[in-house]
């Protein structure tokens, strides 16, 4: 399943919930102004988009849309927490701070308060939707990460196995493994693609999209971890060391 749809979900999920959060501070910051017209109008329509606009980049500034499916979903609800506040801040010196209708400074605090509880309640839920769909989707095995098992022997066989005999997908997809002593048995030959030792390791990261490198190597093949890790440096690639 493309991966770049679900980043697109997790953006318009962004963008729709500080639009609607948006809308519903206008209406009520009537309420708090005691302003009795209420309406949307294509003024409010399009300050909402422009709001949006602005979040959605300050939230790409942030780091929120980098790595998205292996975020966990408590840590990316406190990022957000701070980055709204922040935002709200920042929203609030640009377009609030000269606010005609507010004439003392606990409707400043009533206002801002307002927008702060909306746009964050919103965007938290929607967020929490869009993630734990993610989530189901890698559990079912729907989407995936291409994975790179760096072993031949015992310890690689028994990551293999379990990995392979999980209820649920944690995503790693093994199109491989590489070798790191010629002498030593290969378990993995009929099971797994073999691509020859790990030098070779940066060729395949490249050629088969590899997102995530797992080491398993057995105890007497544990001084070449550090050049293995110098092979992927560069890579974008999560790393385990089993």
């Amino acid at each position: 399943m493309r991966k770049g749809f679900h980043i697109f979900l997790i953006i318009a999920a962004d963008f729709i919930a500080a639009v609607a959060a948006w809308i519903l501070f206008y209406i009520l910051r009537k309420y708090i102004l005691h302003e009795m017209q209420v309406g949307i109008s294509f003024f409010l329509i399009g300050s909402a988009i422009m709001i949006a606009i602005f979040w959605v980049l300050f939230y790409a500034f942030c780091g929120f849309y980098v790595r998205v499916f292996r975020k966990s979903r408590i840590k990316e609800i406190l990022n957000l927490v701070w980055t709204t506040f922040i935002g709200v801040v920042i929203i609030f010196f640009i377009l609030l701070l000269d606010d005609e209708g507010v004439i003392n400074y606990t409707q400043y605090y009533k206002t801002v308060g307002a927008y702060f509880i909306l746009h964050l309640s919103i965007t938290v839920i929607l967020k929490i939707l869009v993630l734990t769909h993610i989530k189901n989707l890698i559990k079912k095995g729907k989407i995936w990460f291409n994975t790179i098992l760096i072993g031949s022997n015992k310890n690689a066989m028994e990551i293999y196995e379990e990995l392979q005999n999980s209820k649920y997908s944690i995503g790693f997809r093994i199109v491989g493994y590489v070798h790191v002593f010629e002498t030593t048995s290969r378990l993995l030959e009929d099971k797994l693609r073999h691509f020859g030792d790990y030098k070779r390791l940066e060729s395949v990261i490249r050629r088969c999209g590899i997102e995530q490198v797992i080491i398993a190597i057995e105890p007497s093949e544990h001084e070449k971890i550090q050049e293995v890790l110098s092979l992927v440096e560069g890579y974008s690639v999560r790393i385990s060391i089993i």
